[in-house]
């Protein structure tokens, strides 16, 4: 299983979380870890999933979507997510953003609108992830170059939003709507009063409602895109472990 290193937070078995008020604290006291290291094989939604193979009811949609990210055609790509992430949709996007660049050498871009939750910014210790709001601050409104860009996407991955009515209005209008193709990776399950057209919102819908957490469906493209899940990224491994240990503590 994966072993993560000590950078997303964990100290003295109690993991810093953020939910949409980036405000949760989650005991992980049924953790084994100290200051510089956590086991995952302890615990529960860990040892539920020991695959790092697509499981039969969802080999077909990643096999579509790792078609796609290695289609010669597809050159730029992007990963959003819905407002005020948490850490299973920040984890998820960084473990997949990570991925394709390790499997294929494609650099996507991640998107999100709102400033991440203290706790996340460990995930990205370059500044990766595009902050909407603060390039948005001083306008008001999406500046045109970037207009443009929203508009160059082939492929767009949108990870742990069951609605496409959750993703901000600009994200919505100017990167969604424009793309070429479009695969949703979630875990959340259509409820009865739910409309299906907003929730089977994207070309491929990768979902398994049973799984804790999208960065557990993340995990499983592992050998489709022909990565060792013994010799795993860091990069990689904490971004899923965020997930891991928030969604499903």
């Amino acid at each position: 299983m994966l072993n993560v290193s000590s950078n997303i937070g964990v100290y003295n078995n109690t993991l810093m979380a953020c939910d949409n008020k980036n405000k949760v604290n989650k005991n992980m006291s049924s953790f084994t870890g100290t200051q510089n290291h956590v086991n995952l094989n302890n615990h529960p939604a860990a040892i539920a999933f020991k695959g790092y193979a697509p499981e039969a009811h969802l080999r077909y949609g990643i096999s579509k979507f790792v078609n796609f990210v290695k289609d010669e055609s597809v050159k730029r790509i992007a990963f959003i997510s819905h407002a005020h992430p948490d850490l299973d949709a920040i984890g998820s996007m960084v473990a997949g953003k990570n991925i394709i660049k390790e499997a294929t050498g494609k650099v996507a871009d991640i998107f999100v609108m709102n400033p991440l939750c203290e706790n996340a910014t460990s995930l990205d210790p370059n500044k990766e992830i595009k902050v909407l709001a603060d390039l948005f601050k001083d306008t008001k409104k999406i500046p045109e170059h970037m207009q443009e860009m929203f508009k160059s996407y082939d492929l767009v991955v949108v990870t742990d939003t069951p609605f496409k009515r959750l993703l901000d209005k600009d994200i919505n209008e100017g990167i969604l709507k424009n793309a070429k193709k479009v695969v949703k990776i979630d875990h959340h399950p259509l409820r009865a009063d739910d409309s299906i057209a907003d929730y089977k919102f994207a070309d491929i819908n990768i979902v398994d409602s049973k799984k804790d957490c999208a960065s557990q469906i993340i995990m499983q493209t592992l050998k489709p895109f022909g990565l060792d899940p013994n010799n795993v990224n860091p990069k990689i491994s904490d971004a899923i472990a965020s997930g891991l240990l928030t969604d499903s503590g």
